[in-house]
């Protein structure tokens, strides 16, 4: 594994991606929930994916951040740019070739301080093919797609 990245990894089903622009809309829910619900503090406090709650709700960028508990709302607010999944909550593998995949927000690396969100359905797990590459060649192409998608906007 490179990058000195965490792996943390469950079963899990993605979802349907449609036509997204991941430069235009963060990855949420018809709802503007982001990461189905799950808190994004909580992958840097406790390594794992875990269920965040209305009641501490944060909207960032476009998108509504559920939080575990009122302290991990005010750590989100203190610094959101710490916690905000890379690109716009998008899967990583997907960016890195160039494509939009919805993701499973079970399936996450921490790499270089950034979330790293990944696809896992019946017929793929990006992250275990993102962990079978060279990571640090992975996120360049991925930061590299995602800019350039950016930059059209």
């Amino acid at each position: 594994m490179g990058g000195g990245g965490k792996v943390i990894s469950r079963a899990g089903q993605g979802q349907d991606a449609g036509a997204a622009d991941p430069a235009e809309k963060p990855n949420v829910s018809a709802a503007g929930v982001a990461l189905q619900g799950y808190s994004p503090v909580s992958y840097f406090e406790t390594g794992k994916a875990e269920l965040g709650r209305a009641e501490y709700a944060v909207s960032h960028g476009g998108a509504t951040y559920h939080l575990a508990s009122s302290a991990q709302r005010e750590a989100f607010r203190a610094n959101p740019g710490k916690y905000v999944p890379a690109f716009n909550g998008w899967c990583a593998f997907g960016m890195a070739i160039g494509k939009t995949f919805p993701i499973d927000p079970k399936q996450f690396k921490i790499v270089d301080g950034r979330l790293f969100l990944f696809l896992r359905n019946e017929k793929v797990d990006a992250l275990e093919l993102w962990n079978k590459d060279d990571e640090r060649a992975l996120a360049t192409k991925a930061d590299r797609h995602f800019k350039s998608v950016v930059e059209r906007h």
